[in-house]
């Protein structure tokens, strides 16, 4: 079931957002250039190209919506664990997990029921994928 956000709780969310932004680029304008693009070049990029990677091929199978918005889903994703990290909170309980559920279901994908519990035995007995180790 398709459900439309009203225009209030839209128009909140992109005015804090934008007032997010606007303090953040203050934030980031603050740190020494030279740190902040070797770090970028380094860990974010690499990161960003990995998750994108998977994503598109995603898209290419038709797995999610051909018109997905992949670059904000890949900002949203990586974005939420660097903004964890610098609030000094961890991760919430299977962080992973639900934000790739979340993510995709942002991008017209359909995320798979959990494991039946014979699966999960089968992966248990057997570890990870079904084979033994």
């Amino acid at each position: 079931m398709e459900r439309a956000a009203s225009p209030l709780f839209r128009q909140s969310c992109v005015r804090f957002l934008g007032d997010i932004t606007r303090r953040l680029n203050r934030a980031v304008g603050s740190v020494e250039a030279e740190v902040r693009a070797r770090y970028q070049a380094q860990v974010i990029a690499p990161r960003r190209r990995r998750l994108r990677g998977i994503l598109e091929q995603a898209q290419l199978l038709g797995l999610i919506d051909a018109d997905a918005d992949i670059e904000v889903a890949v900002t949203m994703a990586t974005g939420s664990w660097y903004a964890r990290a610098l609030a000094g909170s961890p991760p919430p309980p299977e962080w992973p997990r639900r934000t790739a559920a979340l993510l995709w279901r942002s991008l017209g994908g359909t995320p798979p029921s959990p494991p039946t519990r014979s699966v999960q035995r089968l992966e248990d007995d057997h570890g990870e994928g079904g084979h033994h180790q």
